[in-house]
């Protein structure tokens, strides 16, 4: 669960795949430098190496559903 302008780590990569699924509310994607919007239903992968964070965003509370390899 990430407040609005909560970021859910520090900007960063793995060395295994990651996948996003955002459960309710607001975000904003931050990979490889670009900023991408995220609300309800949006799906992340990550492939292993790739630079992001998730941010939360809008006026609520942000819940994610975060998994890796």
């Amino acid at each position: 669960m990430l407040r609005p302008g909560e970021p859910q780590a520090m900007y960063h990569w793995e060395t295994d795949q990651e996948g996003f699924l955002v459960l309710s509310g607001e975000a904003v994607l931050i990979v490889e430098g670009q900023e991408r919007p995220l609300r309800q239903c949006d799906f992340v992968h990550c492939p292993a190496g790739t630079q992001h964070v998730i941010v939360g965003a809008g006026d609520a509370h942000c819940v994610v559903f975060r998994f890796g390899a």
